[in-house]
């Protein structure tokens, strides 16, 4: 949130509960490192080590019958849970030194829809994304509830992206479902056992905070880039032996960059006899085909769109793989939710000039040593190339 401190933790603890998240199995000591992290549209991981010399009888004892799938963990920064997830593995290692160091290796809930089919089938028509999206989750885990369906939360938004989708039961993984919606129009995120279900973050979205390259722990670049600039651009409809047979232009020469050109290509088709005349196919799916001003309309706005995303050279802003925030960033742990907009501002002090820029947060990375707190971030400019999310116009 606006004006808060991500601070720095002065302690990690960990529960281990049975599966669900609502039972404690037990409260491991001697935890001496913890990762944990969250991750946009992707199931995120935690590994706690504990100390297998530094645990009481009683502790050794209940560590002895913890199993994967059975219990889960539970990560606590300063009293505060951070991060649950079902237990995979447990490897323990005896070192040189001999001493044995026991692992936990768990997956937030999203692992289990990489182990869950649908298993009832539904045909959606024209319905928003995130409607969509619950009816996934509860298709793979109805059946059998992990805790998991009373945490589902869809961020209310007047123009949410709306979508006609069947879900074929025993078609194929829960997690493939939910990324084929995310790919029309969402973000999905576990944090802790909750699922955030929202529309991706745009130049129109309220970011959630704003740093600057004094709140990033190494290397940020800025750069001019003219790669993806085009005065120009067409779009083409779909290729005849490798040969553009018609271009829709938007643009021209520009007094300052001169002509530099782009072809977008997209997936409609173009239908012409050899005497020009417009010639489509017969439909195969009961549509209509495009009339050939409905085509050349259609290249138009594929065209527009492609230039208004670039009206002149990229101002790019980047922060290093893997930089970590001071702790006197001004954000809140609990606002550091994959998928959100958060904006970095760039001045002179470190740059020829000033400039801010929306990011999208894609990943949170957190390291605890049992004495010190990084946490790391992965930043992608909105609506630029590097974006995961700018894709080609069809």
């Amino acid at each position: 949130m606006w004006g808060q401190q991500l601070g720095c933790a002065s302690s990690y603890t960990v529960t281990l509960h049975y599966r669900g998240g609502q039972r404690v199995y037990a409260y491991p000591e001697a935890v001496t490192s913890v990762e944990w992290s969250r991750a946009r549209r992707g199931v995120s991981e935690a590994t706690v080590e504990l100390s297998k010399q530094s645990l009481s009888p009683e502790c050794a004892a209940l560590m002895v019958d913890v199993w994967p799938l059975t219990h889960e963990v539970t990560i606590y920064r300063d009293d505060r849970a951070v991060w649950q997830g079902l237990l995979m593995r447990r490897p323990m290692v005896r070192g040189q030194a001999g001493q044995t160091t026991i692992t936990l290796q768990a997956k937030d809930p999203g692992v289990f829809l990489e182990r869950r089919l649908p298993h009832r089938g539904v045909k959606l028509e024209d319905v928003p994304v995130s409607d969509a999206a619950r009816q996934v989750v509860a298709s793979c885990l109805e059946h059998e509830d992990p805790n998991v369906l009373a945490h589902v939360t869809a961020a209310e938004v007047e123009d949410e992206t709306r979508v006609s989708h069947t879900i074929h039961a025993y078609g194929r993984w829960g997690i493939d479902e939910l990324d084929d919606l995310a790919e029309q129009g969402m973000d999905w995120t576990f944090v802790g056992r909750a699922l955030y279900l929202s529309p991706p973050a745009t130049l129109d979205t309220q970011p959630v905070g704003q740093l600057t390259s004094q709140d990033l722990m190494g290397d940020v670049e800025l750069e001019l880039d003219g790669e993806e600039y085009a005065s120009l651009v067409y779009a083409a409809p779909q290729p005849t032996d490798g040969v553009w047979e018609h271009l829709e232009g938007v643009g021209g020469v520009s007094p300052y960059f001169g002509l530099i050109e782009h072809v977008v290509q997209t997936d409609l088709s173009w239908h012409v006899d050899e005497d020009g005349q417009w010639d489509p196919p017969e439909s195969q799916d009961g549509e209509e085909p495009l009339t050939r001003q409905e085509t050349e309309q259609a290249l138009v706005r594929a065209a527009q769109d492609r230039r208004d995303e670039a009206s002149r050279p990229l101002i790019l802003v980047r922060a290093s793989d893997g930089a970590r925030l001071s702790p006197d960033a001004p954000v809140d742990l609990d606002v550091l939710v994959p998928g959100v907009r958060i904006d970095l501002a760039l001045d002179e002090q470190d740059f020829l000039f000033s400039v801010v820029r929306a990011m999208r947060l894609t990943r949170v990375d957190v390291t605890w040593d049992g004495s010190s707190e990084q946490v790391g971030v992965a930043l992608a400019q909105i609506g630029t190339p590097e974006d995961d999310d700018v894709q080609e116009l069809g």
